[in-house]
């Protein structure tokens, strides 16, 4: 597809508006996560590079992971890692689960990388860092603030074949330890692309119908910070539109569409007291599902939420670092599907160890974590691992068991 791209980038620091730069307050940055011996894929700076591909486009680009694309423009794209399958990949958003409570996977289509500052792939057993249950490994997303910067603005305009358009605008206001951000996103394609259809006799040539995508993101963060105390709140709208065209044997035209929506909301306090470092995130996750074909007399619905609170508590001291994780979720569905409101409540539990010995640039670390299905199930869970780097040789490995949590399809429909 040929397409003309503009981008226009408007940045205007308004210093004698909005003060100068000594009254931004420096807080000690609270590490995250902690880097094993895990492979890691970062996306920051390609993502800021193409703000108006989404997050499938990048990682078939820039990893080797099989991107699962079932059609054009917004149609479902999932990931798969290591010949499994998709819902064996998790994803966070800002350090929460966003996966679909019905599928156990995340449909990546139409998720514009405009609307994100960070992007990382880290493959194999991820539950000694970033408390999953992910067998093929883990997609880490997340969203920054300006704090540096008191006033930016940009505005993004792309038009392609077949009736595609997107726009983006980004703007974030910064003063005295406070910083806002405000983004907005859309993508819409008509998708009437002409192909010609091997399936039927003769070979035709066919222009694909009933293809519409429309896709919006609305995103709203803000933040206060002083010398000990960082306080951040992202919240995220969302919601897809796309029509099922025609199978390629069919001579019908296509009369199904899914209507989705999304509600995404962190609240994170970073704070430290001497040597240790205290994170606390409540994550929540309200999602609508809705598949029509009313000529068919098809009509599905969900209706997801997912209550999330994190602790995570840090200590580094003599080439030591110690973390402790316990990560809740609550969650329940609704689904004409079955009967009732169906809920379950899951706990990781885990401390992990990392210690570096620089003489010999070794790294060893270890994870021993409890998981808990709260309405009867435990799991134990045990990782270990090692980093060994000499002259320009480095070399890593480690081992530990995995398990997978069911998804609410897999609980409750028959």
């Amino acid at each position: 597809m040929n397409k003309a791209f503009i981008y226009i980038l408007f940045l205007a620091p308004l210093r004698a508006l909005f003060g100068q730069a000594a009254d931004t307050l420096q807080l000690c940055e609270i590490p995250i996560e902690i880097q094993t011996n895990k492979v890691v894929g970062e996306f920051d700076s390609i993502i800021k590079q193409n703000p108006f591909f989404t997050v499938s486009e990048i990682l078939t680009d820039n990893s080797l992971g099989q991107t699962n694309l079932q059609g054009g423009k917004g149609a479902v794209s999932t990931l798969s890692l290591r010949g499994l399958t998709s819902s064996h990949t998790s994803v966070r958003w800002n350090g929460v689960n966003i996966n679909s409570l019905a599928v156990g996977q995340q449909d990546f289509g139409g998720l514009m990388t405009g609307v994100l500052d960070r992007a990382a792939l880290i493959k194999g057993n991820a539950v000694s860092e970033y408390s999953d249950a992910s067998i093929g490994g883990v997609v880490l997303l997340g969203n920054e603030l300006n704090w540096e910067k008191p006033f930016s603005i940009s505005i993004g305009e792309e038009l392609g074949s077949f009736g595609f358009n997107s726009s983006i605008v980004n703007l974030s206001i910064s003063k005295r330890g406070f910083s806002s951000r405000l983004r907005w996103g859309v993508q819409e394609a008509e998708n009437d692309f002409e192909y010609v259809n091997f399936k039927k006799i003769g070979q035709p040539k066919e222009v694909q119908e009933h293809a519409y995508y429309l896709n919006n993101n609305y995103q709203f963060s803000v933040g206060w910070k002083n010398k000990k105390l960082k306080i951040v709140n992202h919240s995220w709208w969302f919601d897809k539109r796309v029509e099922t065209p025609k199978t390629y044997s069919s001579n019908s035209i296509g009369t199904a569409v899914s209507f989705d929506s999304s509600f995404k909301n962190v609240s994170i306090i970073h704070t430290q007291f001497n040597k240790i470092n205290f994170k606390f995130i409540y994550g929540l996750t309200h999602d609508r599902y809705l598949y029509e074909d009313l000529a068919n007399a098809i009509h599905t619905y969900y209706v997801l939420n997912n209550h999330q609170p994190i602790i995570n508590v840090q200590y580094s001291k003599n080439g030591w670092k110690l973390k402790g994780v316990s990560d809740f979720q609550f969650q329940n569905a609704k689904n004409n599907q079955f009967d009732g409101v169906k809920q379950r409540n899951v706990n990781l539990t885990k401390i992990t160890s990392e210690k570096l010995f620089k003489r010999i640039s070794l790294n060893l670390f270890s994870t021993v974590g409890l998981n808990s299905v709260l309405n009867g199930f435990t799991y134990p869970v045990l990782n270990l691992g090692y980093g060994w780097k000499y002259k320009s040789w480095v070399l890593k490995g480690g081992g530990g068991n995995h398990y997978r949590l069911a998804a609410f399809n897999d609980l409750f429909c028959q």
